[in-house]
């Protein structure tokens, strides 16, 4: 078996630092960011991610029935991870033209359509794949189930959990993806995965993952999980790597550099980005929200770089 999983409260930090959007302002935001929306996609995506390696990078989208963008997480292997709630598409445009014409979900939005891109190695376009529910009610641990199911060529069962404490805030999210790869004992992959989702269909197992032994619980699922959820790998000679876990930050790699170095772009001459008396620009990050002051000298530098470099 390979299995990648979590164990934190990542989704706490997350909601520190990412505003509410204005066109949600009508909505409940903790239910919307935790057994809605957010934090299954958070969780879903950083698990999908840990199947993979170097700067391979998983990012996905989640879309009500009317097609609005609910949220977008974007992870990488080095354990970066960025999110938003944005109001625009930003995959490919055959999947931002894919219409969602099922009735208006009432109150609090229902997730209706999953969108996955994955950058992987030795592919010139990144592999991309929609996972809609049939019925416009679907959870989003059911449409990851989906995907796993039609886009994995292995095996894959996928737990995604996410857990409130009294005042409705979010203790700690967490997820254990397990693949059955080919040689594993004398069971053929699929049904070593379907005997480990008969074992844990209980809800009292599920809820074990984010309960108040949810450590132990993890350990008896994964043996070689180190007491300090430490990177481990184990590797196999013949089958690869068979488990990893690695913890997961959030960090924006955005910076005054960097915010420099886009607003120099937009012209040949920083006079014509700045007002006459206007020294600085601040400059919010759509990704993180971090507040960034770009000055006048900076943005002129970063144009000097550039026509240098060309």
């Amino acid at each position: 078996m390979r299995r990648a999983g979590f164990y934190q409260d990542l989704l706490k930090e997350a909601l520190g630092r990412w505003e509410w959007p204005r066109e949600n302002e009508h909505l409940d935001r903790a239910k919307f960011a935790t057994e809605e929306c957010f934090g299954p996609l958070l969780a879903g995506t950083i698990a999908l991610n840990g199947f993979q390696k170097g700067d391979e990078r998983v990012e996905t989208l989640l879309r009500d029935q009317a097609g609005t963008s609910l949220a977008r997480v974007e992870s990488t292997r080095s354990g970066v991870v960025r999110a938003a709630f944005p109001r625009e598409p930003f995959l490919a445009p055959t999947l931002n033209e894919t219409p969602y014409t099922t009735e208006d979900a009432k109150g609090l939005p229902s997730p209706h359509a999953l969108l996955v891109s994955k950058v992987l190695y030795h592919q010139a376009e990144p592999y991309l794949s929609t996972v809609a529910s049939d019925t416009g009610s679907s959870t989003v641990g059911e449409l990851w189930d989906r995907f796993f199911a039609r886009s994995e060529q292995i095996p894959t069962l996928a737990l995604v959990r996410t857990k409130l404490a009294d005042d409705g805030s979010v203790e700690l999210c967490a997820a254990l993806t397990i693949q059955g790869l080919v040689g594993d004992d004398e069971a053929s992959p699929q049904e070593l995965i379907e005997s480990f989702r008969e074992d844990l269909a209980s809800s009292e197992v599920l809820d074990g993952l984010v309960g108040e032994n949810g450590a132990d619980w993890m350990r008896s699922v994964l043996p070689d999980l180190p007491d300090d959820f430490e990177v481990k790998e184990r590797n196999d000679p013949e089958r690869g790597k068979l488990f990893t876990l690695r913890p997961v930050t959030f960090f924006c790699p955005c910076s005054v550099e960097r915010m420099a170095q886009s607003i120099a772009g937009l012209a040949n001459d920083p006079d014509e980005i700045f007002e006459p008396e206007q020294e600085n620009l601040e400059v919010v990050c759509s990704y993180c929200n971090g507040k960034h002051e770009v000055s006048r000298d900076a943005v002129r530098a970063a144009t000097t770089a550039t026509s240098s470099a060309s």
